[in-house]
């Protein structure tokens, strides 16, 4: 989940790094990630534009594809968090940013990795589910 120019984009990609900017956007407070589809949208996703009168918790659902299951840790990388989260990937938990009914991240802290063992990983689709919690209309977001 990294942003990149096209050129810059190409290069990440040979690389062996992916830009994932499709996701899913379901509104559940089931702490669970989602089995359901919900509003298909494109990162980034600035709530104050598009979901300006959500508060609560949602979560943002992204497909991971993968050619081959990796050998390695992976890591995912968050370009741009403004609400607390929790992430899972394949439905295991992998890490979060802090309490979900915390404070708002930090200007400095909107940008996280996470570490994802290999052997949660497979060869083709993967998912990452991305639960947040809004306590105000039109704070979150989420970057690509």
């Amino acid at each position: 989940m990294l942003a990149a120019t096209p050129v810059a984009a190409a290069a990440l990609e040979s690389a062996g790094l992916q830009t994932l900017t499709a996701a899913m956007f379901v509104r559940s407070d089931d702490p669970q990630p989602p089995r359901d589809a919900g509003q298909a949208l494109t990162l980034p996703d600035p709530w104050d534009l598009r979901h300006a009168d959500v508060t609560g918790y949602a979560w943002y659902v992204v497909d991971w594809p993968l050619a081959q299951a990796p050998a390695d840790l992976q890591g995912l990388y968050l370009t741009a968090i403004t609400l607390p989260a929790h992430v899972f990937v394949n439905g295991s938990s992998v890490g979060l940013t802090g309490s979900l009914t915390g404070r708002r991240p930090r200007a400095w802290e909107q940008a996280q990795v996470f570490e994802v063992p290999a052997d949660l990983l497979h060869a083709g689709t993967n998912r990452i589910a991305v639960r947040v919690h809004a306590p105000r209309a039109g704070v979150g977001g989420l970057g690509p």
